[in-house]
């Protein structure tokens, strides 16, 4: 899929982690595991009730810093990254590899967009054998406002190459960006999609417990795999 601009690919995927390319509450349970082979499960244990009940306001990697301190947090990342194939398959997401390899089969790029802390971000995402995605850690819930801030010159989108490139093609970049026609958005949360652009955009919430018909541009579904058909016969058309 290339557009007849020169430079400009057609489309690129913007993909959330948790809880949608990463099962979340799985990387839960593989935290509390690696924290109780460590000599912390009492700490694991009062982690996994805050997690589940959302008691705290701090985040998994404050609360991790406060208690073990930074330097024991980063060696407990390295262990839980540390998983064969089978547990790295269990970390992800439904759907995630049925999409990625649609993705993958039509050479369309993508790129992950994920919010909260990077150390923890980045060990889920190696955990569950995504670290070769390009990746971009925001501060930023609201991603849609992200995502239209990236539309500018010629109604293109200018998505930064710390999202868009992988590592090998870094050096074929030029002026750290990467022009595209269309932006397609996944992710689970309602208020992600917040100042999500109309034009030239596709948004999927990827949510069974959000209720509601396709508003505009944005459509409700149950998982990844359900995104994947969805593209898969926008192709066929």
């Amino acid at each position: 899929m290339r557009s007849t601009e020169a430079n400009c690919s057609d489309e690129f995927f913007v993909l959330d982690a948790d809880r949608c390319l990463v099962n979340t509450d799985a990387t839960v349970d593989r935290l509390v595991e690696v924290l109780g082979d460590n000599g912390e499960a009492k700490f694991a244990d009062r982690l996994f009730v805050d997690i589940k009940e959302k008691r705290s306001a701090a985040s998994v990697h404050q609360q991790l810093e406060t208690t073990l301190g930074l330097d024991r947090t980063l060696n407990i990342y390295q262990q839980f990254a540390q998983v064969d194939e089978n547990e790295s398959y269990s970390l992800r997401g439904e759907g995630a590899d049925d999409l990625l390899g649609f993705l993958e089969d039509n050479a369309i790029r993508k790129g992950i967009l994920t919010y909260g802390d990077k150390p923890w971000q980045l060990a889920k995402l190696k955990a569950a054998g995504y670290d070769d995605i390009p990746t971009m850690v925001t501060a930023e819930k609201r991603k849609g406002k992200t995502i239209r801030s990236w539309r500018r010159h010629y109604d293109k989108y200018w998505v930064p190459e710390e999202l868009a490139v992988s590592g090998s093609e870094m050096a074929g970049v030029m002026g750290g960006k990467v022009l595209f026609a269309t932006i397609v958005f996944a992710d689970d949360k309602p208020e992600s999609f917040e100042e999500f652009p109309a034009e030239d955009a596709r948004g999927y919430i990827v949510n069974p417990k959000v209720e509601g018909s396709p508003i505009g541009n944005i459509r409700v579904v149950n998982d990844l795999r359900e995104v994947q058909r969805i593209e898969e016969s926008r192709l066929s058309i």
